[in-house]
């Protein structure tokens, strides 16, 4: 999932750019505006997820860090590239996911 593709903004994008893009989704997909649309919830959710991490500034950083997909890929799947990223340190990683449980 790319945040910044979620929330139609750019990667260098300031944080009243992506606050601004937020709002304006946040409005448009707002469960109670769209009491029948059981997609516009998970619309609102995704924005929702994107919003907290490009927001907040250290966890921006750790998800610029990890790439688009930081997830690794299943068993079954190869992965893209081989051998270790320069710039992955599984700190990073882990804080992310830290932070996203304190979210929930």
């Amino acid at each position: 999932m790319d945040y910044y593709q979620i929330l139609g903004v750019d990667r260098r994008a300031s944080g009243q750019e992506i606050k601004n893009a937020y709002r304006k989704l946040a409005k448009r997909y707002h469960p109670d505006l769209n009491r029948d649309n059981p997609q516009a919830e998970q619309k609102f959710r995704e924005v929702t997820e994107a919003y907290k991490v490009l927001s907040d500034e250290e966890a921006r950083k750790n998800y610029d860090a990890a790439g688009k997909d930081p997830v690794p890929p299943s068993p079954g799947k190869k992965a893209k590239t081989s051998g270790k990223r320069p710039d992955f340190d599984p700190k990073n990683v882990s804080k992310m996911f830290e932070h996203y449980m304190k979210m929930k």
